[in-house]
């Protein structure tokens, strides 16, 4: 009996380990190929399954099994160390003291079309008290429900009375400026969704950009990438943010590419989790119901801003998390 239960042990340890070094070198395609990339949005999940072969395969295997088994494993993890490391060593460094003289604290939530909990989610969002609310998918909070959400927020970049009411930018204060992205020029085949709004604070101007980006495998993903990074790079920068659902993860090959392509903006999430927060609509017997495994929502900044905390929310009846960004003016140079 113990034979056969060591044997199913070295079995699965050498299965997981050939899994995690087939994603990791299918991953290195992913410079050539979004389609390929898509194994390195799972970086984590095949690094830890990595990690455990190891375990299992060093005490339990032998001759070649052992073999097949650590040198798999050291491939998956060598790769996707490389790919998962930065973020998470990003996630600790220490913040500077925050600058007293300006805060800003925004809120990044895809609400999702289905919301399930809609009182619940907006309650939890009044008593965030942010300055800036950036929704996307907000069908899931149109109408009778988001009554209140508004009596606090009036000004709202995005609301309509009927139709699309999918990417909104809630705000206390009144914008000095705004645009949207949801009518492209007639030629271009791809929507770009989200809008823009300028406000006016102590230390200058700056705009919120709120984004929402497809998967970046598909067909127009790379042009609206490029879009929003062209928006971006001709914007005032220093002090702009810049949130969405980009639907990409830190570890995958687009998602750094558009980090390098945004100019002064840096990422100010770094591997937080966002989805799944709920059963998926497409993908209804989903397990993996209370294990968010891709962190797809992202939050940038200009240096006009320094990270004083960077948060992710609590389960609000929507297939993502909230993120909840507070900011800090960056001193001006005397």
């Amino acid at each position: 009996m113990f034979e056969v239960l060591r044997f199913l042990v070295v079995l699965g340890a050498a299965l997981l380990a050939s899994g995690g070094a087939t994603a990791a070198l299918v991953g290195l395609g992913g410079g050539f190929s979004d389609k390929l990339d898509i194994a390195n949005q799972f970086a984590p999940l095949w690094l830890a399954t990595s990690v455990l072969a190891l375990a299992l395969g060093l005490p339990f295997a032998s001759g070649g099994w052992r073999v097949v088994t650590v040198a798999a494993a050291i491939v998956a993890i060598l790769i996707g160390g490389f790919r998962v490391a930065p973020e998470v060593v990003a996630r600790f460094e220490p913040k500077p003291p925050p600058s007293a003289s300006e805060r800003l604290k925004v809120v990044h939530f895809n609400v999702y079309m289905l919301n399930s909990e809609p009182r619940q989610a907006i309650a939890w969002l009044l008593a965030q008290d942010a300055d800036v609310v950036v929704l996307v998918e907000a069908e899931g909070f149109y109408r009778g429900f988001a009554k209140d959400l508004l009596s606090r927020y009036p000004y709202c970049n995005g609301c309509v009375e009927r139709g699309n009411w999918s990417n909104l930018i809630l705000s206390k204060r009144p914008p000095v400026d705004h645009g949207r992205f949801e009518r492209p020029d007639p030629d271009t085949e791809f929507p770009l969704l989200g809008g823009w709004s300028r406000f006016a604070g102590p230390g200058g101007d700056f705009t919120v950009v709120g984004a929402h980006l497809t998967w970046p495998w598909r067909r127009f993903g790379p042009p609206q990438r490029e879009a929003l990074a062209e928006f971006v790079r001709e914007g005032q920068t220093d002090r702009m943010v810049l949130t969405g659902d980009f639907n990409m993860t830190p570890w995958s090959t687009a998602l750094r590419r558009f980090d390098r392509s945004v100019g002064a903006l840096t990422r100010r999430t770094h591997g937080q989790a966002s989805w799944p927060a709920n059963r998926y609509y497409r993908l209804p017997g989903l397990p993996l119901r209370f294990f968010p495994l891709l962190a797809i929502d992202q939050v940038y900044a200009g240096p006009g801003w320094r990270t004083v905390s960077v948060k992710r929310g609590p389960r609000l009846g929507s297939d993502h998390y909230p993120i909840v960004v507070e900011l800090a003016a960056t001193p001006k140079r005397p």
